[in-house]
């Protein structure tokens, strides 16, 4: 297999070939697009002349585009295998306000609006199916009387077994396509490494020939920044610095359904348009928070990562993960949904310590055991028909074996793959499937490799967490990319922010500065207002922490000794030369060097240039020209009521020369006046 990147080839000889193809017409006619991204093309071309090609490109990059044109080119369906529900939806929804003839077949769906699909299949250029959908007979067999165009997979780092979300149901695939006739396939992903790259092609049983584009991972405006904070209360206050001084909008990915809806309780209360995302929302809900964020009505949503498939939005300025992902590939491609549009953005990992146990949770909670394994057929064994044919709905099944759904869901899928259970449809919540009439004999084998590899996968985050090498060059080392370069010159790690000291780590030092001497005990006694019996007052009690544990300063003492600013942290601590020089300088977790980022946070134009070191006229000159732009508004810089009396006093003086216009509005600066002018001239 030819491996290439978006830089290989000279595009001319492309575009030529599609043009022969009829897919440049149709692309400006029912897309709507003047020329392709980076990619784009070659993939293009790849599908219209029949080849197998495997597409590994960013989020964002327009992976949908490379099937969608093929489809509606060529006469014929194209079968899209989709993970997730929503994203159909979506995907659909595009289509048919294209004029495209388009479906989805899913477990959301009821029996007659399943039927209604499949009476259809004639008249479709697309069709998206879940994995387990498109091996039940009701689909199998049309569509092999019918013919398939073209197999895509998307999402398809999911094939492999190695891939950051494993999905069993997805490694029959490479059978479903032989059954389907073996059409040509395309295989699409934002995150595949070399190795799952491979077992892609192996399990799809993709052509030697096949096309590998591959368009790269760096995306050079991204600022990857690691904040350590030493507990709950940390994160929190490291959280709300940084939405203050984060130009909107933004993502919080959280760990759990609970921490998306109190976190978002926070942020509202912080003055911001808040709310949450989760898989146990209600469809109508979770549509509701996701058009409120497109149309820019949120500001800020936190969800768990059911949120950002399919969702384009190209001006998300932060993506914060307020707890550790559990692979590097999962981080890249949730931070990636920011700064689509090319404009810097921020991703943030707030990263404590023991968030490694909700990862090491998850992975437990995913991954059966053979007694789980057990306990799921026996119980699918007993509710039998004569036939041996099951039909049970998935909420009592899940209630009655009282184990999580999602790890139902790999048993379900694992013993489907060891010829235990043939499951056939799973349609408006019920599981519909034949089961063996004996006990099977259960192999654990890729079920601990998996586990073990999840571990390893996991201890790859926590080291990019903790390293104290270039964020992007890791990532891109990660993914198998080389570069020239040594540093990026925007992480946290290139770039260290401008203060020494995060707000705690300084109140920390001042307490230890103030009151010399103490024990440790004694010391956070006095920090979080404790008075033991018997004890004299401390000769400085102030309450410094009252919300923090006594685990969460000690981590605060650990970690302020590994910086090297105290020593003693568990016995006597004081500081080092190292803690009084760190106290000399400025506090924030991280102030943004854009100006216009800092204007927007609140910051005074004249306090801006002296921070700068620039002249104000030179710092209004740099905001008029991104007002031209029309990368902020008007209003931002002058109120409707100045503007009003600018436009009124303009129409009888004009803008040119200035001095009159000037004269006449005492109290308005000239800076306000260049504004309207050039919006007005614009």
């Amino acid at each position: 297999m030819k491996t290439n990147t978006a830089s290989d080839r000279t595009l001319e000889p492309v575009l030529d070939r599609l043009e022969a193809l009829g897919a440049l017409k149709v692309l400006k006619s029912r897309f709507k697009h003047s020329g392709f991204r980076p990619g784009q093309a070659d993939v293009v071309a790849a599908a219209l002349e029949g080849q197998d090609v495997l597409a590994v490109m960013p989020t964002g990059a327009g992976k949908s585009l490379t099937y969608q044109l093929p489809a509606v080119v060529h006469s014929g369906v194209t079968v899209v295998v989709s993970p997730l529900i929503a994203l159909m939806k979506d995907q659909v929804e595009s289509l048919r306000a294209k004029g495209i003839s388009a479906s989805m077949l899913n477990s959301s769906q009821t029996p007659e609006e399943s039927k209604t699909v499949l009476a259809n299949l004639k008249s479709l250029s697309l069709l998206y199916v879940a994995p387990e959908r498109l091996r039940s007979k009701d689909l199998l067999e049309p569509l092999k009387r019918l013919g398939v165009q073209r197999l895509v997979v998307d999402e398809a780092h999911c094939v492999s077994s190695w891939g950051h979300d494993f999905r069993p149901d997805f490694l029959r695939l490479g059978e479903l396509r032989r059954a389907l006739g073996s059409p040509p396939v395309s295989a699409l992903t934002a995150t595949a490494t070399r190795h799952v790259q491979d077992d892609i092609v192996r399990v799809l049983e993709m052509d030697t020939d096949a096309l590998r584009i591959v368009t790269g991972f760096d995306r050079p405006n991204l600022a990857y920044r690691v904040v350590r904070v030493p507990g709950e209360q940390a994160k929190l206050e490291a959280l709300r610095l940084l939405l203050e001084k984060s130009t909107k909008p933004g993502l919080i990915y959280v760990g759990t359904r609970k921490e998306a809806e109190e976190l978002a309780g926070l942020c509202t209360a912080w003055g911001l348009r808040a709310s949450y995302y989760h898989g146990a929302r209600t469809p109508a809900e979770r549509d509701g928070v996701q058009n409120a964020f497109m149309n820019g009505k949120l500001e800020v949503v936190v969800a768990t990562n059911a949120f950002g498939m399919g969702v384009d939005k190209s001006n998300v300025r932060f993506v914060v993960h307020y707890r550790l992902p559990g692979t590097i590939e999962a981080f890249y491609q949730e931070a990636g949904r920011a700064g689509r549009d090319g404009k810097p953005s921020r991703c943030v990992l707030l990263y404590d310590s023991k968030d490694r146990q909700l990862q090491e949770h998850f992975i437990q909670s995913m991954i059966p055991s053979e007694l789980e394994l057990r306990r799921v057929w026996a119980y699918l064994h007993a509710a039998r028909d004569d036939q041996n044919r099951i039909s049970v709905r998935r909420v009592n099944l899940d209630k009655n074996l009282q184990l999580p759904g999602a790890k139902i869901s790999v048993v379900l899928s694992n013993l489907n793959l060891q010829g235990a259970l043939e499951l056939q449809t799973s349609s408006a919540g019920m599981l519909v499937a034949q089961i063996s009439e004996t006990v099977p004999e259960f192999d654990m084998t890729a079920l601990e490799t998996y586990r073990a590899h999840r571990t390893a996968l996991l201890e790859e985050m926590l080291e990019f967490a903790r390293s104290k090498r270039c964020r992007r060059r890791l990532i891109l080392a990660y993914f198998g990319e080389d570069v020239s370069w040594e540093s990026c010159g925007s992480c946290d790690v290139c770039k260290p922010p401008a203060e020494a000291l995060a707000p705690w780590e300084r109140l920390a030092l001042e307490g230890l500065f103030e009151v010399a001497g103490l024990g440790t005990d004694r010391l956070i006694d006095a920090w979080i207002g404790v008075q033991a019996r018997g004890r004299k007052p401390e000769p400085n009690p102030e309450t410094r922490f009252p919300n923090w544990s006594r685990d969460e300063l000690l981590a605060l003492l650990d970690w302020l000794e590994e910086r090297d600013w105290i020593t003693g942290a568990n016995t006597k601590p004081c500081l080092t030369d190292a803690g009084h020089a760190a106290l000399e300088a400025k506090t924030m977790v991280e102030v943004s060097d854009d100006p216009l980022e800092r204007f927007r946070a609140g910051e005074s134009m004249v306090n801006l240039a002296l921070a700068l070191n620039v002249s104000v006229k030179d710092l209004e000159k740099q905001f008029l020209k991104h007002l031209e732009r029309k990368e902020m508004q008007l209003e931002e810089l002058v109120s409707l009521e100045h503007q009003t009396r600018i436009r009124v006093l303009a129409e009888d003086l004009g803008y040119s020369p200035l001095a009159p216009l000037r004269e006449a509005l005492p109290g308005i600066t000239d800076l306000e006046i260049l504004a309207v002018r050039t919006v007005d001239d614009g």
